[in-house]
């Protein structure tokens, strides 16, 4: 072979041996990255207050989304970070997702979700209660292929102010029936003493029976007085010289709207407040003034959770029957302090995450919608929320602003730490 072929024999060579390795670096690249979990690169937040930004760290990150938030159209995910490691790359990607294989997936309640249970006449089923508070004990279930609808070790009725007996007709423990909640009964209790006041307010007393009080022996009251107004076209004025008056323990309201309710005054002897009304569909209202320990909200139509509304010492009690589930959360443009809205998330995200009305669509889930318009708010930085499966990590609601207004969101997001 001549000398000058022999070189472009050479050079051929080189050249195909190059291309196999370059092709082998790609196929190893698109391998790696062929998994199931896709993996994102995240830039480490800047630490806040600093003008200069510290030297990026970049990490191989795999995330599994547990809830999707959206607020003013930006959306934001709760993850769970199940993967990092260090990378030489200095490529960052701004989004990551996990493929989730459902048939091995487990609920809560430790049944498989590809597995669905005999609907006919399922055994109750006895579930331990997530955290012990001495006013709820464990819960038993019926249902246990609905239990992402009803009670779980992620969801109870903190009933601290009025306890009441398991119902011996239903499966769901420490609820009450929709009879039950139609006529006023409470299990463990007798309503005693009628008396009507006017048209539209009447009194009387429940009283504790031997029964109960062989259950909870440490009973705030054993005598409740309570009081039932009817609200349609009441005066609001005339309604508060009544509250005043009587001073009652318990409050059952009928008819309400969100512009009477604005206009109420609970003295503080009211501890508990029922309101049934098919016409209340603000929270844009506040008893956070009040000393209301148990607020049962019968209201199909109102769907939004204002957590400015209530003293952090009220419990929200959850009826399966009759209760609405919070699809979402409105401050009502509340011009809020940076602080101030955290504390308001934090209100829904960690204070409350065992109330069931405050879990979204699914027991152990989240409100998925946000509404802040007109609030003001431009930072949702350090908002740590609260997991309530210990298997998970905690999480902060981390932000982006608008690369050309510092004060405007442009992104919304949460990262696993």
């Amino acid at each position: 072979m001549k000398p000058k072929s022999l070189k472009k024999y050479k050079k051929a060579l080189l050249w195909i041996f190059g291309s196999v390795g370059l092709i082998s670096v790609l196929l190893s690249g698109i391998i790696y990255t062929s998994v199931k979990i896709s993996n994102s690169l995240y830039q480490d937040k800047l630490i806040s207050g600093q003008n200069q930004p510290l030297a990026p760290v970049n990490r191989l990150i795999g995330f599994q989304t547990l809830a999707k938030f959206r607020i003013e159209g930006l959306d934001f995910e709760l993850k769970k970070k199940i993967y990092s490691s260090t990378v030489e790359s200095v490529e960052l990607v701004n989004r990551s997702a996990v493929l989730v294989d459902d048939s091995v997936l487990e609920n809560h309640d430790g049944e498989l979700t590809s597995v669905q249970s005999d609907p006919q006449v399922p055994a109750p089923v006895k579930i331990l209660a997530k955290e012990q508070t001495g006013h709820t004990s464990d819960f038993v279930s019926g249902y246990s292929d609905d239990n992402k609808y009803y009670q779980s070790p992620y969801y109870y009725n903190d009933r601290v102010y009025m306890p009441i007996l398991d119902s011996p007709t239903i499966y769901l423990k420490n609820e009450r029936t929709s009879s039950d909640i139609g006529l006023n009964n409470y299990q463990g209790w007798i309503a005693v003493g009628h008396a009507r006041v006017n048209s539209r307010v009447s009194v009387f007393n429940y009283r504790a029976t031997d029964e109960l009080l062989a259950k909870f022996n440490n009973l705030p009251d054993r005598l409740i007085f309570t009081m039932s107004i009817d609200l349609y076209q009441a005066n609001p004025a005339m309604i508060n010289e009544t509250l005043k008056e009587y001073s009652p323990d318990f409050v059952i309201l009928s008819n309400a709207d969100s512009q009477t309710m604005k206009q109420l005054v609970f003295p503080s002897s009211v501890k508990k407040l029922t309101i049934k009304s098919n016409i209340l569909d603000r929270f844009d209202f506040s008893l956070v003034n009040s000393e209301i320990q148990e607020l049962e909200l019968y209201t199909p139509n109102l769907t939004e959770y204002n957590p400015l509304a209530l003293n952090p010492k009220t419990h929200l009690i959850f009826d399966a029957d009759y209760s609405t589930r919070f699809l979402s959360i409105n401050l009502y443009g509340a011009q809020l302090t940076n602080q101030q809205a955290l504390a308001a998330l934090e209100d829904v995200f960690v204070h409350r995450y065992y109330e069931r009305a405050l879990q979204g669509s699914f027991v152990d889930g989240y409100i998925s919608s946000l509404v802040l318009s007109d609030t003001g708010i431009t930072s949702l930085n350090n908002l740590v929320i609260k997991n309530i499966n210990p298997n998970y990590d905690s999480y902060i609601m981390s932000v982006k602003y608008h690369s050309n207004d510092s004060g405007q969101i442009e992104l919304l997001k949460t990262t696993a730490w």
